[in-house]
């Protein structure tokens, strides 16, 4: 919470934490009082009511998707997508991604997929009719169009159209190019059980998504106008 959405640097408390965790080994000091001393260096990031502060989140996000790549480039996506996963996985049988796969992807791989693709395909427009193209680079930022897959695709495959992505595609000799998300990592089936792709649908996901992060990582936005807010596509309302 500290370093991968408020953006402290990681050096912050090092020298006061590197002699805590000194007391706690040599038994001078209690894991207890040391739980209390992170709570204490957290506490002005949380509102008086509890609530996490979410401006330095904001502010940061903001400037990412000024320059374009919005939450593509947030540090702990690939972690909270990982993460969320795994929470999929507790309701089904088989661990279909592996962390290590997702820090391993060679550079003309895809590991994390835009559903909507950033190339802006003329097959997708239909989807985002009236939408400005500034505006539509930012669904496809957007944290709810992000998708961890299950296993790392050809980059050039990314802008199939959102029924062709749910189903296997094969090339010459019947070889696999990639899974569809109907059979491929929890998150992808998930995404499959949608009957088409726009931008309720990724109002919808990101929302989702930033409940699962309030739930995993414990802290609370205060209301669903700042949750809006951070996906950057709170101009569009007409979602369910």
């Amino acid at each position: 919470v500290m370093f991968r959405l408020s953006q402290y640097r990681t050096s912050l408390g090092s020298s006061d934490f590197s002699n805590a965790v000194r007391e706690v080994d040599r038994g001078h000091l209690s894991t207890l009082k040391l739980t209390e001393l992170l709570h204490q260096r957290m506490q002005y990031i949380f509102d008086d009511d509890g609530s996490y502060l979410s401006g330095d989140f904001y502010n940061y996000l903001q400037k990412r998707f000024d320059s374009g790549p919005g939450y593509y480039s947030w540090s702990g996506l690939r972690y909270f997508l990982y993460e969320y996963e795994l929470h999929l996985l507790e309701h089904a049988s088989q661990k279909k991604v592996d962390w290590s796969s997702l820090l391993k992807t060679p550079k003309d791989k895809v590991s994390v997929e835009h559903v909507y693709p950033q190339s802006d395909p003329t097959h997708w427009k239909r989807a985002f009719k009236g939408i400005s193209k500034k505006d539509r680079q930012r669904f496809q930022n957007t944290l709810g169009n992000l998708l961890v897959l299950s296993m790392s695709i050809n980059a050039s495959l990314q802008d199939d159209s959102f029924e062709e992505k749910k189903r296997p595609k094969t090339g010459r000799g019947a070889v696999k190019l990639r899974t569809g998300y109907s059979d491929g990592s929890h998150s992808e089936i998930e995404v499959s059980k949608c009957d088409s792709w726009g931008p309720t649908e990724i109002y919808n996901r990101g929302m989702r998504l930033l409940r699962f992060m309030e739930a995993r990582w414990n802290i609370r936005f205060s209301d669903d106008e700042i949750r809006e807010e951070l996906l950057f596509i709170n101009s569009y309302k007409d979602a369910d």
